[in-house]
């Protein structure tokens, strides 16, 4: 078995048949993690034996958390970290089978990078009925020194860093995230914070598949997308980071454009301004 040193991280609410797709996926790679960390936060119980069985013989640990949203329970997996690279996914994906050899490869061979990312492409749907969320199509590779647009980077279901560094940032903001107020963009301020302890890489052969989901989950999705990135902004602009102002402007160019051709970037649009106030107000 071709082990790479990574522990790889996947919060779950309980969707059992997914999260042991990805289990699989993760311990059925061309290159295995030393260590899975799934952090349960469903309220119910027996996915440990299921997700043991899944896994092996790659090690796994399964902590059950009360509700407390996707930050708190990615951070929970990170307090358990054995290894020197963390891998981050989520129970409704499915990474590639090269996802950890390559990931861990460019990591290893460029010691000045923080963190790796790439791709997010929809699973296949056997109904014919559901529409692709949270994808990142982009095929092109490109390392980011800094960037005004961080959402450019990476996403949350596909990122792959050193577990130091991402301590000592203190991991995920728990204001933000599915199942807090800030409602998504934990992952862009995670990368936001990251690039500014070095260089991320978006590598093209580092792939997560994603579900896909009914059309209404996809529109609720575009609000807190939108809100999720606001509310970040807010933040940064608390701390009293200037240039979180030509952030915000890059982003609303971006969805203003976006606009002309689909009139669910209103959703996006309304969910910055409500996440922006969120985030000038929160407190710690």
């Amino acid at each position: 078995m071709n082990q790479v040193p990574v522990s790889v991280v996947i919060p779950t609410l309980g969707r059992r048949e997914s999260l042991l797709r990805c289990v699989r996926a993760v311990a059925g790679g061309s290159a295995t993690p030393v260590q899975i960390v799934v952090v349960d936060q469903s309220g119910g119980e027996g996915l440990a034996d299921a997700c043991v069985a899944a896994a092996a013989p790659v090690a796994v640990t399964v902590e059950r958390r009360p509700p407390g949203g996707l930050s708190a329970a990615r951070n929970a997996a990170l307090a358990l970290v054995e290894q020197p690279l963390v891998a981050v996914t989520d129970d409704d994906c499915e990474p590639d089978p090269d996802w950890l050899a390559v990931a861990a490869g460019v990591l290893d061979r460029e010691p000045r990078l923080v963190a790796v990312c790439g791709p997010v492409l929809p699973l296949p749907d056997p109904t014919g009925t559901l529409v692709p969320v949270s994808s990142r199509m982009n095929r092109t590779s490109a390392t980011f020194e800094r960037t005004l647009e961080p959402w450019r980077i990476g996403s949350g279901g596909n990122l792959v860093c050193r577990t130091g560094v991402l301590r000592a940032l203190g991991g995920y903001d728990e204001r933000l995230g599915a199942g807090s107020g800030g409602g998504a963009g934990e992952d862009v301020d995670a990368l936001h914070r990251l690039l500014r302890e070095g260089p991320i890489r978006y590598d093209a052969r580092v792939v997560v598949r994603h579900e896909q989901k009914p059309p209404a989950a996809r529109r609720a999705t575009r609000s807190r997308y939108g809100r999720g990135v606001g509310a970040a902004i807010g933040l940064w602009l608390r701390r009293g980071e200037l240039s979180a102002a030509l952030v915000l402007v890059r982003w609303l160019l971006l969805r203003l454009r976006l606009l002309a051709r689909d009139a669910g970037e209103l959703r996006v649009l309304a969910g910055t301004v409500s996440g922006l106030l969120y985030g000038l107000r929160a407190r710690r």
